[in-house]
């Protein structure tokens, strides 16, 4: 199992529409860096939110890591195994999925989570399975614990929820490009 050198904490719960600014405050708080609060993070965004849903695009949260200083890989058509390079260097992941309920129907609308870690698991389907912190979860007070993170996701379920209609399999991994940071 490969989990993240340190605790990435659940910003708090979300808002209508806030996955976004909470992914990003997620990440940003990783990095030591100023915790904003996701509302503080949403008005960053602002110009990248859609104004009657409020719904934030990749290149809101992509352009916010980088004016806090933080670095990043963003692709569409991303993989498992890039998500686990990332993980493996101590880099978080914010991924873009269209998430289903417990019966396995997807919901219409799409969701930003923090990938914290992953297991390689033969008896898991796909092989394996990774680790979120998801706004929209609670959080578990096992943080410490084997598994990390308050979602957990074999990898063919994830690939079903990764490959949205809109953005196929999108991804940020972020990392420090000014020394001490991290």
């Amino acid at each position: 199992m490969n989990k993240l050198s340190k605790v990435i904490e659940v910003a708090h719960s979300q808002s209508r529409n806030d996955c976004g600014p909470c992914a990003t405050a997620m990440v940003l708080g990783f990095f030591g860096l100023e915790k904003p609060s996701p509302p503080q993070t949403a008005r960053e965004m602002r110009l990248w939110r859609v104004p009657w849903v409020g719904a934030t695009l990749p290149r809101g949260i992509v352009s916010t890591l980088h004016r806090h200083g933080l670095a990043t890989e963003s692709r569409w058509f991303g993989t498992i195994q890039k998500i686990k390079t990332h993980l493996d260097r101590d880099h978080p992941v914010i991924v873009l999925v269209r998430p289903t309920d417990l019966k396995g129907t997807p919901f219409f609308s799409l969701h930003y989570r923090v990938v914290v870690g992953y297991n390689d698991n033969a008896s898991a389907p796909g092989g394996g399975e990774l680790f979120f912190n998801c706004s929209a979860s609670p959080e578990r007070p096992d943080h410490q614990g084997e598994r990390p993170g308050n979602v957990t996701l074999s990898y063919v379920e994830f690939l079903r929820q990764w490959l949205t209609w809109t953005s196929i399999n999108w991804y940020t991994g972020a990392y420090p490009r000014k020394a001490g940071l991290g």
